[in-house]
Parts: structure tokens; sequence; C-alpha cells
């Protein structure tokens, strides 16, 4: 199904069509040009509630001199670059500091960031903030740091810009100067093209943070992962994929001792399997994701091509039966996250 924008310019009509998936708002003209060819710029004047989390969405349209002697019509099924990030992990003085931002669409052709601290950088190819925190930093300090996703329609001369701006919490090292504990695992995923995010959380904050980054191939896919520097407590851990249920494992409880759950006597706990085929998101395996498998813009398609890519569920490329099985077996369909306890 289209969505359709309206311009009337002098005596001029253009009718932009695109289909979904689309940053959802109203739009406006911010900005029309006729110096060289006809020059609009589009900007959301509103977002639902949902998706109010960024600070601009701005979309660019450059067409010839020869659309302006008529009314024309043009299409396109372009999804621009959508930064989804909610929040950024702190980062602690001296420890590693990890994370790739979340970003929906076309993969941004460009990245512009400002105000991270100067020990740490931008990797603009994976979307990662990287490096470590000075150890000279002696009191919690919180930073405002923007970031700005470019994409661009290889169809027709669109280009957008989506900007957000996140809260980044700096904390001291340790004050008793104990390097804590490694809390240390295996989790098996589809998909290895996609990174794997690891958090351990204490009284609903989100206190460690780990990502084992995507790998190029297909299937099935075992991955260790350590984090370090763990505080003495107990533990929940969340552990998620795109495009797949979170597993959860409770009751974690970090002393002087690295933890090394590949060493539990639950089979679950040394193997933590996720569970694959939560397509839209939604924390469940059922017939929504298989509708979306199924539809004829994904289904026997190319993930590159497809307006789902998600839909590729082993990372192969490709969206076809060898998907549908996945999603279909037992332990995944009609599933949602797991959930665990330390032994």
């Amino acid at each position: 199904m289209f969505r359709e924008f309206r311009v009337f310019e002098d005596g001029f009509l253009l009718v932009l069509q695109w289909e979904p998936p689309f940053p959802i708002g109203e739009f406006r003209v911010t900005s029309v040009n006729y110096e060289d060819g006809l020059k609009i710029e589009l900007t959301l004047a509103y977002m639902p509630s949902v998706l109010a989390v960024v600070d601009s969405w701005c979309a660019i349209l450059e067409l010839p001199l020869s659309f302006l002697d008529k009314s024309v019509t043009i299409s396109s099924n372009w999804n621009p670059a959508w930064i989804t990030t909610t929040e950024l992990p702190s980062a602690t003085a001296g420890q590693e500091y990890y994370y790739e931002l979340s970003v929906t669409g076309d993969k941004p052709i460009s990245w512009s960031v400002s105000g991270l601290p100067a020990d740490l950088s931008f990797d603009a190819e994976k979307g990662a903030i990287f490096g470590v925190l000075s150890e000279s930093l002696n009191e919690p300090k919180s930073i405002i740091v923007k970031f700005t996703a470019r994409s661009k329609d290889s169809v027709i001369s669109w280009s957008s810009a989506c900007s957000k701006s996140f809260i980044l919490e700096l904390l001291p090292k340790d004050e008793h100067g104990q390097a804590g504990a490694a809390v240390s695992g295996a989790v098996k995923s589809y998909n290895p093209n996609n990174p794997t995010m690891v958090s351990l959380i204490l009284d609903s904050d989100i206190m460690y943070e780990t990502v084992i980054p995507g790998t190029a191939g297909a299937g099935q896919i075992e991955e260790a992962f350590a984090i370090e520097g763990v505080a003495p407590g107990t533990y929940s851990m969340v552990v998620s994929k795109l495009g797949h249920a979170d597993f959860i494992l409770k009751d974690i409880t970090v002393g002087g001792e690295d933890v090394d759950l590949t060493k539990d006597i639950c089979p679950e706990v040394r193997l933590m399997n996720l569970r694959c085929g939560d397509i839209n998101g939604d924390g469940m395996i059922n017939d929504a994701d298989l509708t979306i498998l199924w539809k004829s813009v994904n289904y026997n398609k190319k993930a590159s091509e497809a307006p789902n890519w998600l839909c590729d569920l082993n990372g192969d490329g490709m969206i076809n039966d060898a998907d549908l099985t996945i999603l279909w077996m037992s332990n995944n369909y009609n599933k949602g996250e797991f959930t665990a306890v330390m032994s």
C-alpha cells in the first residue's frame, strides 16, 4: 500500500508515493527552490509518541528542470536510514567501551557525530562507538552526544538525514580500585552477520554491556562472550539479537571470582540458545512473523531487495524455504523469550 504526499507550487503538481516501511508521521514542505531544477525539502512535522525518539528527520528531493512543465507522479520503495537506539550504556573509566547504534532501513552512506569525549571514537562503517575512557575521570559526568545518519535513494534523487541525541553517562573507576570479576558464556543463534548484545542488569538498570560483533556467514553459529570488571552483586542477564526472542538469565551472583556460565550444571545456561523468527520484534514468534515472511515482496526475494530484510533468518542473502523452516521449528514457533535461573 502506497502512502502519498502532494506538493503544489506555482501551478506545478508533484505527487510523491512510497511504500512502507517509512518514517511515520505528518510531513510538511520546508523549502522549495527552482534555481537549476526543482529542489524540495520535507521534514517530519509530527510523529506519533512511539516514534518521537529522533531530534529531526529531513528528506530532500532534487529533480531536473524538465519536470517543471507538467504534473508528475514519482514512486519509490526507498527505505531511508532511521536511528532506533533509545539509550546509550554508560562508559566507565579504564574499561573498554563498544556499542553499535541500531539503525533500520538502508545502511547510512555517511555519519556525523558531535559531543563524544576525546577518548572515544566512532566507526562509521559499523555505526559503533568504541575506545577506553581515561582513568583521570574522578566523578560521574553526563554529556550529550548527537548522531546524524544520512542515506540516499539510488533510483531517484532522494537524500535524507536522521538526527538523534543521547545522554552518555561517564563513570569514574571503582573507588576501591577493584578490577572486578569477569562473567563469560556462550550463545547459539542464527545469522552471524548480525551482532548480539549481552547486558548485565542490577535493580532494573543496565550496569554492563558487551557486543558480539557480526561476522560474514550464514546458518547457525555458537559465539563466546566475556564482560570484564563486574562489581559484586546479583545480576540478571539479557541476551538479544535482531530476529530473535530474548534470552533472560536470572540470579547471577558475582563475587571475587570469575563466573563462567559454560560450566553451569544447567544445559540451557551452558549454551544459551536464542529462539529465532521474531521478525516484527514483538517478543513472540508466531503467525504475525509468518505473515511478514510470506508476503510476496519478501518471499523468494534477495534480502537486499526486500522491504524487510530481517526475514532472512539464516543470513544467506535469500528469503526462502530455509528461513520458513527455521521459523516453523517447534522450539521457535509460538514461543517467546526464554528465562533460565542460575543453579
